[in-house]
């Protein structure tokens, strides 16, 4: 059975979001059909969520499509789907849904395009309380605004080190993932004797683990500047924001930038000002049924 439903585009996010606020309930006005748009179905294996196939409709001018069904060899292992509808860019993403629950029902889906000033990106200041204290030498320098991303260059001892971390946006049905933080680039000398019982590949796995660590600490910071930004722009309360952002939609974001060429210390956790900005799409529903235990 082919998966159906329809993309609507929101136009007034405060009156189509306010029965997703108050009670859980669709949107019923401030929306739009978003014809032209394009939706994706992936279908895993429910065991190691594996991707198995995938495929694309492109809704008409009512924003209706028709998803059409997996080889029957894939049907037959295939236990969980995901959602993703794009417009240039990815701009609603779902978790994982059983694959019997996106057959029940129309798959609607209602995206909120929201553009932040550059007031509401990322200070320098919240980056280093995310990177500090994960292995990287006191005197290292961050620097925004050059053509990789994020620059650090330290050292420490005999070990000195210089790489870049690009950021991206988060399209995965992990929904509480917004940013994926990855080295690009990186040259790491260690001298004697260091050189004796470490290794500049040793250094980089260390590095590596540290950034993972403060990729999962950056997605709660983006979390928590989200709320924010409701509680003092929309009038919520802390409840309201969090119950909104954690239970009720789903957050992709676009355009990652970096407005101010600027250069502090890792050590640097009040510095003010904006080296990271980027824009949400905010759609409902979050998943059409309840995800998996991980």
């Amino acid at each position: 059975m082919p998966l159906v439903g329809h993309v609507y585009y929101i136009t007034d996010a405060s009156t189509a979001f306010v029965p997703v606020v108050l009670g859980d309930d669709l949107p019923t006005t401030g929306f739009e059909p978003w014809p032209g748009s394009t939706v994706e179905v992936t279908y895993y294996w429910e065991l190691f969520l594996v991707p198995l196939w995938s495929t694309t409709a492109t809704a008409k001018s009512d924003g209706s499509f028709e998803l059409s069904d997996p080889p029957a060899e894939i049907g037959d292992l295939a236990g969980l789907v995901s959602l993703t509808v794009t417009s240039g860019v990815p701009v609603f993403r779902s978790g994982y849904v059983p694959v019997a629950e996106a057959r029940s029902k129309e798959l609607d889906m209602w995206v909120y395009v929201d553009r932040l000033p550059v007031s509401d990106g990322i200070s320098a200041g919240t980056v280093s309380q995310q990177v500090n204290g994960q292995g990287l030498p006191g005197n290292t320098t961050i620097t925004a605004g050059g053509p990789y991303g994020l620059n650090f260059s330290g050292s420490e001892g005999q070990v000195s080190m210089n790489f870049n971390i690009s950021i991206a946006p988060d399209t995965s049905p992990n929904l509480g993932d917004f940013l994926d933080l990855s080295i690009n680039g990186w040259d790491i000398n260690v001298g004697w004797p260091t050189s004796w019982f470490e290794s500049a590949g040793d250094v980089l796995n260390k590095i590596k683990s540290g950034i993972a660590a403060a990729g999962s600490s950056i997605n709660t910071a983006v979390l928590k500047r989200m709320a924010g930004i409701l509680e003092a722009q929309e009038g919520l309360t802390a409840s309201m924001a969090s119950n909104f952002l954690d239970n009720e939609v789903s957050v992709v974001f676009f355009g990652v930038g970096y407005p101010t060429p600027h250069s502090w210390n890792i050590g640097d956790t009040s510095d003010g000002t904006i080296v990271l900005t980027a824009s949400p799409c905010i759609s409902f529903p979050r998943n059409f049924a309840v995800e998996p235990a991980a």
